[in-house]
């Protein structure tokens, strides 16, 4: 037996014990819940863009990781000392179940507008603490902040390519316009179709009113209508 085979065997032992060591499991027997995502930047909720609604319910993903559950698993989720809010400004249930048979469920958190939040942002924060046969997950998974206000701000859907093609400049005066007109303030979840749709309705709305001698103007006396950019 050469030298060169004895070493080639020797390398191919060491190549099939590494193998066998990586198909070991790596979760123990114990079970951790977390949010689906890393926290990252506090996210914004402005009741503004939810007009004539006095609540909004968030949707909170979770993921277990770790054995496989066979049977429901109750856990909570605390309200986090970062929170500057009082507790009528939210609804929070004080024990969640991730049902069994799940990779990922959902926890949901409601927040309530009062009337200081016209005028003041408040922040609520929340950090899973585990449960009954589940522990909390990784440090940077378990927590969430939400900055809330009933102010108005531009949306981040009304981007550069809203301003030149579609709903034209942003100005705070259009902004309360085109909600008056089409009862919806977030458009990032629709479909193109449905935006379409909800803009096509104010620039409707414009033509209307400016059809019957009554033009919608901006606060420098600009038509708004001559601001619109969409076609239709």
């Amino acid at each position: 037996m050469t030298k060169r085979y004895i070493t080639a065997l020797v390398l191919w032992m060491a190549a099939m014990s590494a193998c066998k060591k990586q198909d070991i499991p790596t979760y123990s027997g114990e079970r951790y819940v977390q949010f689906v995502n890393a926290q990252q930047d506090t996210a914004s909720l402005s009741f503004f863009f939810y007009p004539n609604q006095g609540q909004v319910i968030l949707k909170l993903p979770v993921k277990l990781t770790g054995m496989m559950t066979t049977e429901d698993l109750h856990y909570k989720i605390e309200i986090d000392t970062a929170t500057t809010a009082s507790a009528d400004h939210y609804n929070l249930a004080q024990e969640f179940v991730f049902r069994k048979g799940m990779a990922t469920d959902t926890a949901f958190l409601t927040i309530i507008n009062k009337p200081d939040l016209a005028t003041n942002m408040q922040l609520v924060a929340v950090r899973i603490t585990g449960g009954n046969g589940v522990q909390a997950g990784q440090t940077a998974y378990v927590r969430r902040i939400f900055k809330i206000s009933d102010m108005v701000s531009k949306p981040a859907w009304w981007d550069a390519a809203m301003e030149t093609t579609y709903l034209g400049k942003y100005t705070e005066r259009k902004f309360r316009k085109f909600m008056e007109v089409t009862n919806i303030g977030d458009l990032s979840g629709l479909t193109p179709g449905e935006q379409r749709g909800y803009m096509l309705e104010f620039k409707y709305y414009l033509i209307q009113m400016k059809d019957a001698g009554t033009p919608v103007l901006e606060d420098d006396g600009t038509d708004m209508l001559s601001t619109v950019k969409i076609i239709g």
